[in-house]
């Protein structure tokens, strides 16, 4: 794989990447003001978005209550073509409606590719979305936390490398389910994250049309009042046309989190994941680095107005 290739498929990566972590945004419960709309939004016992790592909790933000976020995206590739990438996202996020939640966010992100003999390629990436989230089950009534979440970005990117420069772009569309529970008693609690990713990118001139499905498992124990820690897995397949028309690779991640709430407006949150086992089409290995990377990491800073 020539350099240019290798940016443009990181791009894609990257931007499938950048359509899974930049949606989740903590999430904190002001105080009520007035009986609820609906049951769905009314938690006793709220849980922060994050508590779960990159697995994203069903709680929204209530009616007129905002918070900000500025995450740090890393992904690495220590194989015989190193790849190393890094990702800024801000965002806002608030109520607009009881159980309705709304988050625009910017990007920001640059990528390296070198390979053994010194060769290396640079990207550089920018863009922006928003989401929309709904929650439409409460785990107090239900006993399970349901929401739908709809995100939609564009991203740009400029790569420079062995075989000259160019301009890419990408649009994606992202439609998830978040389902939680609390399994044990303020101590315990449990996630699941089904997602689609469609993206229609122009790389290199030519238009790609992809798609992939995600599946997020999390546990997150709560051992201190402020404090949770917790690990996670994540099965993803990718597939060339928008329908999921032609099988390319998969590969499966697992790694641990942290969540610390500072305080009642700040919290802290740090993840990782590493791929251990994958498959390209029609390449050899038990990794797939062809459509993902082998490490995932991210650190996450939020603030509740």
């Amino acid at each position: 794989m020539n350099f240019k290739t290798t940016l443009i498929a990181g791009a894609v990566a990257a931007t499938f990447g950048t359509a899974a972590l930049a949606a989740d945004l903590p999430s904190r419960k002001g105080a009520p003001v007035a009986p609820p709309v609906s049951a769905a939004c009314l938690e006793t016992n709220a849980l922060p978005i994050d508590v779960f790592g990159f697995t994203v909790g069903s709680d929204v933000m209530d009616n007129g209550v905002w918070g900000a976020t500025v995450t740090a995206n890393g992904n690495f590739t220590g194989r015989a073509t190193r790849i190393t990438g890094v990702t800024g996202v801000a965002q806002l996020s608030g109520g607009l409606f009881p159980c309705f939640e709304i988050g625009p966010y910017a990007i920001l992100g640059g990528a390296e590719a070198k390979d053994r003999f010194g060769f290396s390629g640079r990207s550089t990436t920018y863009g922006g979305g928003v989401e929309f989230k709904y929650k439409f089950l409460g785990r107090d009534v239900h006993g399970v936390g349901a929401t739908l979440d709809l995100d939609v970005s564009g991203v740009g990117s400029r790569f420079t490398g062995l075989l000259g420069a160019g301009n890419d772009s990408a649009f994606n569309i992202a439609a998830r389910l978040f389902l939680d529970r609390e399994l044990v008693k303020d101590r315990l609690y449990g996630a699941i994250n089904l997602e689609h990713i469609s993206t229609l990118s122009n790389a290199a001139g030519a238009l790609v049309d992809a798609s992939q499905f995600n599946v997020r498992a999390a546990l997150s124990a709560k051992v201190a009042p402020n404090f949770f820690i917790g690990a996670e897995a994540w099965y993803s397949r990718t597939y060339l046309g928008s329908g999921y028309s032609t099988y390319l690779g998969d590969g499966f991640f697992v790694g641990p989190n942290f969540l610390w709430a500072i305080n009642d407006k700040w919290t802290l949150n740090a993840a990782y994941q590493v791929q251990v086992a994958g498959k390209a089409r029609l390449l050899p290995g038990n990794l797939n680095l062809n459509q993902y990377n082998q490490h995932y990491a991210r650190i996450k800073l939020g603030y509740t107005f």
